[in-house]
């Protein structure tokens, strides 16, 4: 399995538009953040997991022409909004897009066209699957979704064999917790060092990266004020990495 990190930052970017911290004008390219997403390749087949408004971007940099499925976490913007950049992909073949019932609702009121209007040959095509805390098969890997809390939105991260992936949340319960045991690749957010209403910090992701037990975590979902890459990661422990666009990963 091949992990590759689209994007690893959070909803602004970094640099985040206007600002002049040392992040935002850094020189390191493992500074530069586009919106979160990650491409899983196992079996020559390709899983997308989330699509923010960087997509275009991102693929034409690694280089990949097609995704054979589409898993999301939420609906917010910075994690659906590159979906019309699909359509491209979806000439030839429809492009199953997985989610809960309340995503498949938003993009049903969002974009609608790219699941009302098919066969048109200018709207996407796709195909919405909706899933609940079940597992369930994709593209031949078992997914097993993780109840989070968003601050008081109800979102998912998901377990996939030994990978575990969780984005964008202030809480997980304990049930859910037990559902990661035995993981041993985690990638995690870590929004930035200090507390957050809607985002685990730094000192929180470690802190359930010591609670999950895998062997070897990435951290993502970094705004500015995550600090600069270099200087973090000097400071974490060796199976604590900071993952960074277009990192690219092979696990077992």
């Amino acid at each position: 399995m091949q992990l590759t990190f689209l994007g690893t930052g959070t909803s602004a970017g970094v640099p985040e538009l206007g600002c002049t911290c040392n992040v935002c004008l850094s020189e390191n390219p493992k500074d530069k953040r586009t919106r979160s997403s990650l491409l899983i390749e196992t079996n020559d087949r390709k899983l997308l997991i989330d699509c923010g408004p960087d997509f275009r971007h991102q693929a034409i940099r690694e280089g990949f022409s097609s995704v054979d499925a589409l898993l999301l976490t939420h609906a917010h913007f910075d994690h659906i909004a590159g979906i019309e950049e699909m359509r491209p992909l979806t000439r030839h073949k429809a492009l199953p897009v997985w989610c809960d019932t309340y995503v498949a609702n938003q993009l049903k009121n969002r974009l609608a066209y790219c699941f009302q209007m098919t066969g048109t040959g200018y709207a996407a095509e796709m195909h919405l699957h909706e899933f609940d805390s079940s597992p369930f098969e994709l593209l031949d890997l078992c997914i097993q979704p993780i109840r989070l809390m968003h601050h008081r939105l109800p979102i998912y991260g998901f377990r996939i064999d030994k990978l575990a992936y969780l984005t964008d949340f202030t809480e997980i319960s304990e049930e859910e917790l037990q559902k990661l045991e035995g993981v041993e690749y985690l990638i995690i957010e870590s929004l930035r060092q200090t507390s957050h209403i809607a985002h685990i910090s730094m000192p929180q992701a470690l802190s359930l990266i010591g609670r999950i037990g895998a062997q070897q975590s990435w951290l993502i979902h970094m705004n500015h004020q995550f600090g600069l890459h270099d200087e973090i990661q000097d400071q974490l422990p060796e199976n604590v990495t900071i993952a960074y666009d277009g990192l690219k990963v092979q696990i077992d």
